[in-house]
């Protein structure tokens, strides 16, 4: 039995479907939500992020054991060293974790932000920041 196509299992968003991709929206930067005039809402708006964003297994954890963390409920090493290579998610990963402190309330608007948070064995994300 040969492998279906990937094109063939999945449904891309419309924006793809429909050749309307922004390529700019690859060049995502921390600094750039957090500070920079006006940032696409894939990036600025935490709903609209998580909602286009698939949580990897490990980004998964990772957002788990930051939600546990930051609530007191589990000591671990605050440091994470992010192990991926040119284009392998670093700056997706400081964003998701910020849109998950900084905008606490808006993020577990998205299911998968909500499965995180009970994952983390609490009711919402703590606030975390100065915005």
């Amino acid at each position: 039995m040969s492998p279906i196509p990937w094109w063939q299992n999945v449904t891309p968003h419309a924006d793809v479907r429909e050749g309307r991709i922004d390529e700019s929206l690859f060049a995502a930067s921390l600094e750039g939500v957090q500070f920079a005039g006006q940032p696409p809402d894939e990036y600025s708006k935490a709903e609209v992020f998580f909602r286009k964003t698939y949580l990897t297994e490990g980004l998964r954890s990772l957002l788990t054991k930051l939600l546990r963390h930051v609530a007191g409920v589990a000591a671990a090493n605050p440091v994470a060293t992010l192990q991926t290579s040119f284009g392998g998610g670093k700056t997706h990963t400081e964003l998701a974790i910020y849109h998950l402190l900084e905008h606490s309330d808006e993020s577990p608007k998205v299911d998968q932000v909500r499965e995180l948070v009970e994952a983390a064995s609490l009711s919402r994300p703590l606030p975390v920041g100065s915005s």
